[in-house]
Order: structure tokens, then C-alpha cells, then sequence
């Protein structure tokens, strides 16, 4: 089911609530509207009647020449009349009155009938009554007019009601969205204190338990990331005794027996002394030393390591698009680490003889390929975990990518593992972008 978000909940609810709203108050002004309009119209009406009366009257007693009773001729062209004696014969009908309507209708006062309204009235002395009939039609117009002016701009103006709405509820739920945003930002890296004070009343006191939940996660992180460097640290004196001791007593039982069990010692010890290593990286990365708030150009940084690994023997090509800049806001030691654990994995884990190739394109983004098998799938997807390791007869403690990973992600970037390489059928490589 479709979540709807709290702002298009709310602005909705209150533009229908306002249309609602609006309706009723539209609807009690039309029959307000209504009740005026038929009192105007009864009004007019009993004044129709009591300006033709007279008329008729007079034009009755002093007919004209001809001896004829013409009908009078009235303004009120919505108005449709006779004229009856005392027994309530026809005397004039002005041509529009249905006279089929007059037995609903009495000597005096107002009557619905079928064609429309009435008001009849009789003169006391001559005994002669008038009936004036009303357009059906008038007063239904007129109350339509109305209608059509209270809810013509309801219907104009109820979607600017509802826009007015989405922004007061967007400016007044801005706080929300900035704890989202402030909270959103936070995560292993980042666990700086929140403010209760910059946030409205009603928030301050979920911010300032959230503020206390950062503090004590922070504290908990801080201790474990004191306690695994400082466990590597103090690994590694130890460790480089060991070594050392062990080393000397290979040297004093070089033709013994016992001298095989002794090599096998002293490489367990520097796998051993790799790995202090690699976690103390791995704590000082778990600090969040990576990022840097200054551009850094990376190109010294991958020379200075290649060349290193060069003068070392081990083969490593650079291919460099003539434009390539890479740079980033990362610390120039971190990316190092990047590129010195990208480099050795692809040593350890590539085939023998074949160089680790290095391509630095024209956007900045690094490719570190080696040649070899292509890792599975299902195995790809973990690599960058920390203890996570391919299918390999290399040494190794499955730390130096989940490094890389770490430190990518301090700065910005982005790492890709790719397994065949692009353009190859077998192989293996990291692509890592920054900026």
C-alpha cells in the first residue's frame, strides 16, 4: 500500500474540510438568499396588483369611444393579470393568464398555482378583484442567478485555497523536513549532536532524545574504535619481537629438522603482523580521518605509490588520459591506503607474470584490472566486506577492500568491483571515483 506523506495528508483533509466548509455556508446564504428573493418578489407583485387595479377600475366605468375595455398597458412585463367582477366572472384578461388557475386562487392574498404565484385583491366598493400571476420561471432564474454567483467563485477559488494550504503546511512543516535532512545525515561517520533549541517546541522534545541516543552511540563507538587501535598497536611490538626471535632461531636451526616448523612460525607471524596492520588502518578509518575539507589532486598520489611498488619489483602499468585531473575532497594518506590495497590485492590475487594495470580516464575515475579468474557473482557482491575473501590459495585476511570501501565512502565516492574487467574475459577490477 502507497504511503501518502504527512504534508499531502494534511493539505488535503484541510481543502476538503474548507470546500465543506464553504458549501455549508453557500448553502445557508442561498436559503437566506432565497426567502429575500420571495419576499422581493411577493412585494413586487402585491404592488403590481394594487398600481393596475385602480386602472382597471376607471377604464371599466369610462370605457372609450367604442364602448371597449382595453388592457392596460404595464411596464411589468413579467406580469400577466384579469380582471373579476363580485361573482367572479371574467371581466379583462390581458391575453397571458391561464384562466384555468383562478379556482385555486381566493378573493384576497397570495397563491401557488400551477402556472406560477398569485396575489389577488378586491376593491371594497365597486367589488371588482384583480389577479396578478407571476412568471414560474422569474423567481427560479433570480435564485439560480445567485446561486451560480455564491458558488461560481467557490469553485474558482478552491484550488487556490488548496495551494495557499500546501504552502502553509510546507513552511510550517520546513522543521520536519530539516530533522529529516539533520538526521539523514548522520550514520557511523557522522554522529554529531543535534540542537533541541533550533527546532520549534513541539520538537524540541524528540530531538533532544534523539541527541542523547547520537551522544551514547558516539561513546559506544569510541570506545570500540579506542579499544581495536589500540589492540593493533599494541600488537604490533610484540608481534615484530616474535618475529625477530623467530627469525634469529630460523638462522641457528637452518640444516635442523625443526627448521621447516620454524619458517611456517615465522610467516604465520607476518601474516600475523599484516593484519595488526590492516586494523589499525581500519580503526583510524572507523574515526573518520578519510575525509578532508580541501580538493586534493590524486595524480602525485598514485605516481608516488606505483613507483614504490615498481622499485619493488612488482610490474604495474599506468595508463593515463592526457586530460585525466582526478581529484577529491579526500586525506592524501587515506587515498594512498586506496591505492596501495588496491594494488596488493590485485598482486596477491592475480595471475603470476601478468602486470596490474592501473587506468586513470579523463573524468578522474580509477581502474585498478588484474588478470586471472573470474569471481563468481554471489562472491563479488560481498568483497568489500571486512573478512570477506574470494576463492584464493593467496594469504590474506579480507580487510584490505572493505578499507578501500571505507574510505570511498568518507569522501564521496563511489567503488565498483567488476569480475570479468571491461573489455576482457576474465580478470578482475575496482573502479573508484571521486568528486
Amino acid at each position: 500500500m502507497k504511503r501518502r506523506s504527512l504534508t499531502w495528508q494534511l493539505a488535503l483533509g484541510l481543502s476538503l474540510m474548507t470546500g465543506l466548509l464553504w458549501l455549508g455556508a453557500a448553502a445557508i446564504s442561498a436559503a437566506v438568499m432565497s426567502h429575500a428573493i420571495n419576499q422581493a418578489y411577493d412585494y413586487a407583485l402585491a404592488q403590481a396588483a394594487n398600481r393596475i387595479l385602480p386602472l382597471a377600475i376607471h377604464d371599466i366605468r369610462e370605457p372609450d369611444e367604442r364602448g371597449r375595455v382595453d388592457a392596460i398597458e404595464e411596464d411589468e412585463g413579467t406580469f400577466s393579470y384579469v380582471i373579476r367582477n363580485r361573482a367572479g366572472g371574467i371581466i379583462l384578461n390581458d391575453g397571458a393568464l391561464p384562466e384555468a388557475i383562478l379556482a385555486d386562487v381566493g378573493a384576497q392574498g397570495y397563491a401557488d398555482t400551477a402556472a406560477g404565484r398569485a396575489f389577488a385583491i378586491t376593491d371594497r366598493r365597486s367589488g371588482l378583484g384583480i389577479v396578478v400571476l407571476e412568471g414560474e420561471s422569474e423567481r427560479r432564474d433570480a435564485l439560480g442567478d445567485g446561486l451560480l454567483g455564491l458558488l461560481g467563485p467557490l469553485a474558482a477559488l478552491l484550488p487556490l485555497v488548496a495551494l495557499g494550504v500546501w504552502v502553509a503546511l510546507r513552511l510550517a512543516l520546513a522543521p520536519l523536513e530539516r530533522l529529516r535532512s539533520d538526521l539523514a545525515e548522520r550514520g557511523r561517520h557522522n554522529l554529531a549532536p543535534l540542537d533541541p533549541a533550533s527546532y520549534p517546541p513541539e520538537l524540541s522534545p524528540i530531538v533532544g532524545e534523539l541527541a542523547g541516543l547520537l551522544e551514547r552511540l558516539q561513546k559506544a563507538l569510541d570506545a570500540e574504535r579506542a579499544f581495536a587501535a589500540s589492540s593493533a598497536h599494541e600488537l604490533r611490538t610484540p608481534i615484530a619481537g616474535a618475529l625477530a626471535q623467530t627469525q634469529v632461531l630460523a638462522a641457528e636451526l637452518r640444516d635442523h629438522p625443526a627448521a621447516q616448523r620454524t619458517g611456517e612460525i615465522e610467516r604465520a607471524l607476518r601474516r600475523l603482523s599484516v593484519l595488526a596492520e590492516r586494523l589499525l588502518q581500519l580503526a583510524r578509518l572507523e574515526a573518520g580521518f578519510a575525509r578532508s575539507e580541501t580538493d586534493v589532486p590524486l595524480r602525485p598520489i598514485i605516481d608516488l605509490v606505483v613507483r614504490d611498488f615498481v622499485k619493488s619489483g612488482v610490474p604495474v602499468v599506468v595508463e593515463a588520459h592526457p586530460d585525466a585531473a582526478p581529484h577529491g575532497r579526500v586525506n592524501p594518506d587515506a587515498y594512498a591506503l586506496v591505492m596501495r590495497n588496491l594494488i596488493d590485492n590485485a598482486v596477491l590475487h592475480g595471475a603470476d607474470g601478468e602486470p596490474v594495470a592501473i587506468h586513470v580516464a579523463e573524468d578522474g575515475t580509477v581502474r585498478v584490472i588484474n588478470s586471472g579468474p573470474v569471481v563468481p557473482p554471489d562472491i563479488l557482491a560481498g568483497l568489500a566486506h571486512p573478512f570477506v575473501r574470494g576463492v584464493t590459495k593467496a594469504s590474506g585476511a579480507g580487510i584490505g577492500l572493505s578499507i578501500v570501501r571505507s574510505v570511498v565512502e568518507q569522501a564521496g565516492g563511489t567503488l565498483r568491483l567488476a569480475s570479468p574487467a571491461a573489455g576482457r574475459a576474465d580478470g578482475f577490477e575496482a573502479v573508484v571515483s571521486l568528486g
